[in-house]
């Protein structure tokens, strides 16, 4: 009985404090009006900047003096239906800044409709409020819901007055194509302008421009939003060297079947982020694949030769996945090798990693990759021999496993599986012989 009666005291108290805060807010916000509207009716009545010598926040309200006195010079119609936002019988906005706003807009574009005309929202909220009076007072034309989204960035302090974006928005309220602003980072046509209006609806004003670009090269809409999503970074993006030969592939092959589509368009975009996470198997964290192929590029090829890449991409991804990591390989005591014959230098090393381990299956057209579970255990050590030509340039021979606990080499290729050349059993020979371990089969005659 008694817990019962703390509970009800509680629960009492909770209600109480409750009403309380409601009382307070709704106080606090009739003052705020209040004050607001004794300010607008000093603030219409002042002649000069000393009026305000008594007023706390004083540069605020200068600066609005200053805009409403600007307007009053220079056009006496903008003049005069700003006066009408003022002398509104409450105050539209709680706060000065949007009455500076305001000015600020009615100084770069005339009004098109009469503030009488204005329906004013039932929202309270000083930033839809500002919208719906903008818009109705200064937008005569039809605009890109992109560019409409540059409103809300201005009124929430994320957009100065003198910035490309607010130019922008004042040069297309007046009718005026994107196409013809001076200045513009990316190119755009008449073709780009029409298209602009359809962008996606999330969509920031350059992402648009990019969309509505890459929609005037005959691009479909959910394929062009999902390249502006995925690779877009500012107007100097990282996929500009590359996605015209994209778009060209795909309007070479317009009857692509949709989940070859998917598949290429999911494969481009790992390679050119340099990789993917993937969910492992009995883990929450996720790890990262990094990309095989990042210097991919579409010029010359077919669906069928894209597609060969693409899966050997999808298989790599799997033994990541079956393999449990990303992942490091445990490295072998056996030492590397530089072999010097005349001017050749061959190479011989460890192959450490999965991503290098699948490379080395891709060039060499064999199932080395498939052996990631021997060398991520230990059981096994995978090893390239290469030909060094130049800086940053090299030639694969061939692809050799040794046994770790009894450092033997159980098997060695070339490309395609093909069998060892003399000179590459030579070089074998050199390396078995210096790290001391046990071939059978291999280079013997």
């Amino acid at each position: 009985m008694a817990n019962k009666k703390k509970r009800i005291e509680r629960e009492l108290t909770l209600v109480r404090d409750r009403e309380l805060l409601k009382n307070r807010f709704k106080t606090e916000k009739q003052k705020r009006k209040d004050g607001q509207k004794t300010f607008l009716e000093t603030f219409l009545k002042s002649e000069k900047p000393n009026d305000f010598n008594d007023i706390p926040r004083k540069g605020e309200y200068l600066f609005l003096f200053r805009r409403v006195r600007y307007l009053k010079n220079s056009s006496l119609k903008k003049y005069q239906t700003y006066l009408k936002i003022l002398k509104h019988p409450r105050p539209i906005f709680s706060k000065i800044y949007f009455y500076e706003k305001m000015a600020t807009a009615f100084i770069n574009q005339a009004p098109c409709r009469s503030f009488e005309s204005w329906k004013m929202p039932k929202s309270k909220d000083d930033n839809v409020l500002f919208k719906s009076l903008f818009c109705h007072l200064l937008i005569a034309y039809k605009i890109p819901l992109a560019v409409e989204n540059i409103i809300d960035e201005y009124v929430r302090f994320f957009l100065t007055d003198d910035c490309r974006e607010i130019e922008i928005l004042f040069h297309m309220i007046k009718g005026k194509g994107i196409h013809k602003f001076p200045r513009l980072k990316l190119e755009m046509n008449s073709k780009m302008n029409f298209l602009l209006n359809h962008a996606p609806q999330h969509f920031s004003l350059p992402k648009a421009m990019w969309w509505a670009k890459i929609r005037s090269m005959g691009i479909s809409y959910s394929i062009a939003a999902k390249l502006v999503d995925n690779f877009y970074i500012g107007i100097r993006t990282e996929w500009l060297v590359w996605y015209d030969d994209f778009i060209f592939f795909l309007n070479r092959f317009p009857t692509i079947d949709q989940g070859d589509l998917k598949k290429i368009i999911d494969f481009i975009i790992a390679q050119k982020k340099n990789g993917v996470n993937i969910h492992l198997n009995d883990c929450e964290e996720e790890a990262w694949v990094p990309a095989l192929f990042p210097e991919f590029k579409f010029k010359g090829r077919t669906i069928a030769s894209v597609l060969k890449y693409v899966e050997k991409w999808r298989a790599y991804v799997q033994l990541a996945k079956d393999a449990g990591v990303g992942g490091e390989f445990k490295i072998s005591p056996i030492q590397s090798m530089r072999i010097t014959q005349g001017k050749r230098l061959i190479r011989i090393r460890q192959i450490t990693n999965l991503k290098n381990l699948a490379l080395e299956g891709n060039k060499m057209n064999h199932c080395v990759a498939t052996y990631a579970g021997e060398c991520l255990s230990g059981t096994s050590s995978i090893w390239s021999m290469n030909e060094i030509l130049a800086v940053g340039k090299m030639k694969r021979l061939i692809t050799i496993e040794v046994i770790e606990k009894t450092k033997m080499i159980e098997q060695a290729s070339g490309n395609s599986n093909r069998d060892l050349n003399e000179m590459e059993k030579k070089w074998l020979k050199a390396w078995v012989e210096k790290e001391g371990l046990v071939c059978k089969n291999i280079y013997d005659d």
